[in-house]
């Protein structure tokens, strides 16, 4: 039969923490959607009380063996990463105890696997989520395991009570600081956890390059504020906000609808070289998060190179080669969930017009090419607006400055059969792909070639680097010039270019990333070479008030002496209002050495035991031990008071009751 009545708050707390140690593993996003759904199902049917493996041991045997064997099969045919097998089989072995029937070796049994996920956890994801679950792990096994010793398995009328709950929190808050300090002091192990990390996107990556962008499409991204890519520059500008294009892809051929891309054969290399490197350039190093959703690498304005491109798998970090796809596209060969790589660009953050010279005296007619039919006014007007003037850089200057001046930005958009022509003559407002797509189109109306580039714009500091968001996806214009080559224009409103969230998600991404920057740099970066540091400026200045902690240490340690004094206040206080510990455990000895003298009491025995013992035996004393040991735990650890006098009351009570048992 399925065991099926209401949980105690022990094992509801023993479920909860695995699921937080489960949780800690499937926040790397490497754990299959199958294995995050049953476990989700069974730890639902356990919050309930289905113990349906109870009396099924065949079946939960079956399981985990046909779970092993299935493993191992896709370890040996290397389909699955061998940790990442083991930790779906933690979780496998977790859940089944968890629907096994409730006894003391199946609880121990669910913490010891629940402890492996957390170390499974560890090895998949070193991110801060998985922090979070590991505490949240922490305190709720403490807890669990705090209100067993509460619980009398014989007889169940010994209840947890609400102050046992406080004592156990706190002493897990002193846990839990106790660990921290271990782990500043203890010597680090480099086992390169870190280096399998693989955080997953929240959400649907959206800001990944396609091979065509269409006009009138969703321009929504605009107030998404989540974080795509982070940069560090060498050298860095100190700025908090970066005036800079970042360049994924050039567009060249416009339908009337939508750009698109000309492609060449793909060449494969560990560098890719766009350009000639010249005397002056920028370092770029950068990390593609998963949320970015694309192969397609970025890089500041005039990429010349791509190196030390790096795959986040599953399995771990390792190299991967670079793929040219086209006169200024790279895509990374391997697919993954996020990347690092580094690039070199030409020119300092001052603009395009400060670019090298471009070898290339002509340019292909693919940049004057323009769609059929194409409404006569897109002409008309450019004419209009360029006058008599000549050079292509000031044409381009004053169709740009018109398009500012005259256009509305909005991402409310609309559908319509001639995109291009609605927003000039109807509609008059649009995004940056309008604009963009406006000023190459007037452009090469005049016999300019121009192109559209899409990418990202700006950058914003957090700490010691620069992040990309997703809202800071753009595009805009890029004319070509004799002796210069590409220069780009902009005809959006520098208002709108950069991302445009929400006050509220755009404080939640900033305060995360903040987190997780201080997570990474004293946390998961700390190494037993800054223990050592640390150490030594302890012992050289023990006075010094400007000792360089890790990031972290100063915040920790502010908020340990916080939590510290708040717990002596609060002791202090209860203490009048409880038994002193040393009143009951005065009470345990008297007790347990009137049951040596009767010899009811086994060696190594506790009161406990002999109790658990006594009643399953059905002594004919069981039922008065049980009575003054369920007073004895109440006083111990129930916080219950003692009467005055009541310790002498309950020994004595024992004795005569062993008297009338042996008379």
């Amino acid at each position: 039969m399925t065991a099926s009545r209401r949980p105690s708050l022990r094992l509801i707390l023993r479920d909860l923490a695995a699921a937080s140690a489960f949780a800690s593993m499937a926040v790397s996003g490497a754990l299959p959607l199958w294995a995050v759904g049953v476990f989700a199902f069974g730890l639902g049917l356990a919050l309930f009380g289905k113990r349906i493996l109870a009396e099924r041991h065949l079946l939960a045997f079956a399981i985990l063996g046909t779970s092993a064997i299935f493993l191992c099969s896709a370890v040996a045919a290397s389909s699955w990463d061998l940790v990442l097998a083991a930790c779906t089989f933690a979780g496998i072995i977790t859940l089944s105890r968890m629907l096994a029937a409730p006894t003391p070796s199946t609880d121990n049994q669910v913490h010891l696997t629940s402890l492996l996920m957390a170390a499974g956890g560890a090895a998949l994801s070193a991110e801060m989520f998985f922090a979070l679950c590991l505490v949240v792990f922490a305190v709720l096994s403490m807890l669990s395991l705090g209100l067993s010793t509460l619980e009398s398995p014989g007889a169940g009328q010994i209840k947890p009570h609400r102050a046992a709950i406080r004592q156990l929190l706190v002493g897990a808050a002193f846990a839990v600081l106790g660990a921290g300090v271990f782990f500043l002091a203890f010597p680090r192990l480099s086992w390169n956890l870190a280096a399998r990390r693989n955080p997953p996107a929240l959400g649907t990556p959206s800001t990944g390059f396609s091979d065509r962008v269409q006009l009138g499409g969703d321009g929504r991204i605009k107030t998404s504020p989540r974080i795509v890519a982070r940069v560090r520059l060498t050298p860095d500008p100190g700025t908090r906000q970066l005036d800079a294009y970042w360049v994924g892809q050039p567009l060249d051929i416009f339908n009337g609808r939508e750009w698109t891309a000309w492609e060449q054969s793909p060449h494969r290399a560990a560098v890719a070289i766009l350009r000639a490197r010249k005397n002056r350039f920028v370092y770029q190093d950068v990390e593609i998060l998963p949320a970015y959703g694309s192969r397609t690498l970025v890089a500041m304005e005039r990429p010349a190179m791509f190196l030390n491109a790096r795959a986040n798998l599953s399995s771990g970090t390792t190299a991967t080669q670079l793929l040219r796809v086209g006169p200024e596209q790279v895509r990374f060969a391997d697919a993954a969930s996020g990347y690092s790589y580094r690039a070199i660009s030409s020119p300092p953050l001052g603009g395009a017009e400060e670019a090298e010279p471009d070898e290339r005296e002509s340019i292909s007619e693919a940049y004057l090419q323009l769609p059929s039919p194409l409404d006569p006014r897109v002409s008309t007007l450019a004419q209009r607006i360029a006058g008599n003037e000549k050079d292509p850089l000031r044409v381009a200057h004053r169709l740009e400055d018109y398009l500012k001046k005259n256009y509305r930005y909005t991402l409310e958009l609309q559908d319509a059969t001639d995109p291009l022509a609605d927003f000039l003559f109807r509609r008059r407002s649009g995004h940056c792909a309008d604009f963009a797509t406006a000023l190459a189109v007037l452009l090469r109306s005049q016999r300019f070639p121009a192109r559209v580039a899409v990418g990202f714009y700006g950058g914003e500091r957090m700490a010691d680097h620069y992040v990309l968001r997703a809202g800071d996806a753009h595009a805009w214009t890029q004319v070509w010039l004799r002796g210069k080559g590409f220069v780009s224009l902009d005809a959006t409103p520098e208002n709108h270019r950069a991302s445009q969230p929400g006050w509220f998600l755009d404080w939640v991404t900033r305060w995360y990333e903040v987190m997780e920057q201080h997570w990474r740099t004293g946390v998961v970066d700390y190494s037993i070479r800054d223990q050592a540091q640390l150490a030594h400026q302890l012992i050289e200045r023990p006075t010094s008030m400007s000792l360089k902690l890790p990031s972290l240490a100063a915040p920790a340690a502010a908020a340990s002496m916080i939590a510290l004094l708040g717990a002596a206040t609060w002791l202090r206080r209860r203490r009048g209002k409880k038994t002193r510990p040393d009143a009951a455990a005065l009470l345990g000895l008297r007790l347990e050495r009137a049951l040596r003298r009767a010899r009811l009491q086994r060696q190594g025995e506790d009161l406990e035991e002999t109790t658990r013992r006594l009643l399953a035996e059905a002594h004919p004393f069981h039922r008065s031990l049980a009575s003054i040991s369920q007073r004895y735990l109440e006083v111990r650890f129930g916080g219950r008071s003692l009467g005055e006098g009541e310790a002498g009351h309950l020994a004595r009570s024992l004795t005569r009751a062993i008297a009338r048992t042996h008379a």
